[in-house]
């Protein structure tokens, strides 16, 4: 693990999490974020599954249920922006996961795009521990996914 890596981990955490029968899936092309946020969510007790674009992500999706997914925008093969569009569109409602964006300043460049896809929170790189958790316990907190209470 990289030092700039460790630099997300420098304030207090539990050090024995429970840790969730949930697993969340990352969709993030670049391996230095894949690997800061599966130990994010390691820390907070979640364990992950990680996809490198959103093709392979939709594909996870038919063959099992994540209830989180947590999308980066820009990604080779197929970005996250259409990949939300197809998990959305696609997905049976029973089968529908919660989406967190976790993107640099992207997101809020593309706003009004993001906003037509019924994500259910964001979340701009690099984030501190301390908010990833919130953000994370709050959303998986809901009884459904966005699209389902609009």
């Amino acid at each position: 693990m990289s030092r700039i890596g460790m630099a997300l981990f420098s304030f207090s955490c539990p050090a024995n999490p429970v840790m969730s029968s949930e697993l969340i899936l990352i969709v993030e092309d670049n391996p230095v974020n894949q690997k800061v946020a599966q130990m994010m969510l390691k820390r907070i007790g979640f364990d992950s599954d990680v996809a490198d674009n959103g093709k392979i992500a939709t594909e996870l999706l038919t063959e099992r249920h994540y209830p989180l997914v947590l999308m980066d925008a820009q990604m080779p093969v197929m970005d996250g922006i259409t990949a939300t569009r197809w998990i959305r569109a696609e997905l049976p409602a029973e089968r529908q996961p919660r989406i967190v964006v976790m993107t640099a300043s992207l997101y809020r460049d593309a706003k009004g795009e993001w906003d037509t896809v019924a994500i259910d929170g964001w979340a701009e790189k690099p984030i501190k521990l301390e908010q990833f958790e919130k953000l994370i316990r709050e959303v998986l907190s809901r009884t459904e996914s966005k699209l389902l209470s609009s």
